[in-house]
């Protein structure tokens, strides 16, 4: 005798899941900082195949995955995106989904993730620091009478990728006690 499988459709597809999230719906960049995990937990076939989108700002903000075929995995499946997007994303809310491909059946959507995505604390971002100033880099003076340039450093830039555009203001107070600033 057949059994009948149901047809599938959203209300059978969990949402993904985001490992480095909060359960308050809540992504700290912080925690995303060197993987962005995401999970998918349903009663796969073999054939089956899914691509795994999240949905933010434009461009760099979202992602849509090449098709991966999970049928030969074990659940829950996880796998990394890049975390770069959530660079882009800085207080938004973006929607995490996945599109099963099963045989000649309808594409079916799961249900969405929707994550906040927190701006970065000022305190956790490493300070930057000039190797000329007093102390190899480490002191508050840097005497500019003889300087004729300088390197500006910043360890281990959160979410930073080579071409990332980053802004950056000097302050500071010039030798007759004027202020000094620069973007």
């Amino acid at each position: 005798m057949d059994t009948l499988i149901p047809a599938l459709d959203s209300d059978h597809l969990p949402p993904p899941s985001i490992k480095e999230s909060r359960p308050d719906g809540l992504l700290d960049p912080h925690a995303a900082r060197s993987n962005l995990t995401v999970g998918v937990d349903f009663p796969w076939q073999k054939g089956d195949v899914i691509t795994i989108e999240c949905a933010g700002t434009p461009g760099l903000g979202s992602y849509l995955s090449p098709q991966i075929p999970i049928g030969g995995f074990a659940r829950p499946f996880q796998t990394h995106i890049d975390n770069l997007l959530i660079a882009f994303n800085f207080n938004r809310t973006v929607s995490f989904t996945y599109t099963l491909y099963r045989g000649t059946e309808t594409l079916v959507v799961s249900e969405p993730l929707a994550l906040f995505i927190t701006r970065i604390n000022q305190l956790d971002l490493p300070r930057p620091f000039i190797r000329q100033a007093e102390d190899d880099g480490q002191g508050r003076e840097l005497k500019v009478i003889d300087l004729v340039d300088f390197t500006l450093r910043i360890n281990a830039w959160l979410l930073g990728r080579r071409g990332n555009p980053f802004w950056l203001r000097l302050k500071g107070t010039n030798a007759d006690g004027s202020v000094f600033e620069a973007p």
